[in-house]
């Protein structure tokens, strides 16, 4: 059944078509549907959808995408069933060496976890330090007096091309010309 709302034609003039399979009994008694804009809708219509209608087939693309997006999904959680059973078992064989006294050196115990499970444990390590350089700049002759290096030395900024370090804050402590 497909039933047909429309809401204030004076104000909002929504139209909604909702649509059920047969056997739901919509609407059943009372049906309110309320507007985006707040209103209550009226409810004007009720049509009978043929049976051929309801049962549209899909696109057989549309079914050959879906087997394909299957049987990648069985390939990835075979994958990793394969793989929580492989580690579950090597963590087990060191957990049965260090209850059996083979293995008592803490730090040979989680280099040997950190293996199993390809992790590369870091440590983060702050730091300060202290960056001198120099350089020349063009300065035109009739500007000299009035130059101010620190100004233009003010946007100077540090980079460091390495993922791994992280500069936080740097200021410009002094400059001078040499």
């Amino acid at each position: 059944m497909k039933y047909t709302f429309v809401c204030d034609p004076n104000e909002c003039d929504a139209l909604l078509e909702f649509t059920a399979r047969d056997g739901f009994d919509f609407p059943n008694g009372v049906v309110k549907i309320t507007c985006p804009c707040g209103r209550q809708m009226q409810y004007i219509s009720a049509n009978i959808i043929e049976q051929e209608q309801q049962k549209e087939e899909a696109p057989v693309e549309t079914i050959e995408y879906l087997q394909k997006q299957a049987t990648e999904a069985i390939k990835t959680s075979n994958h990793w069933q394969k793989e929580i059973g492989r580690l579950r078992s090597q963590i087990i064989d060191v957990v049965d060496e260090i209850y059996a006294g083979n293995w008592t050196d803490e730090e040979d115990i989680a280099h040997t976890l950190c293996q199993i499970i390809d992790y590369s444990p870091t440590k983060e390590i702050e730091f300060t330090a202290t960056m001198r350089f120099t350089g020349r700049i063009d300065v035109p002759a009739n500007e000299v007096n009035s130059f101010d290096l620190s100004s233009v030395l003010e946007d100077a900024y540090v980079d460091i091309n390495n993922g791994d370090v992280v500069i936080d804050e740097y200021h410009l402590e002094d400059a001078a010309e040499c």
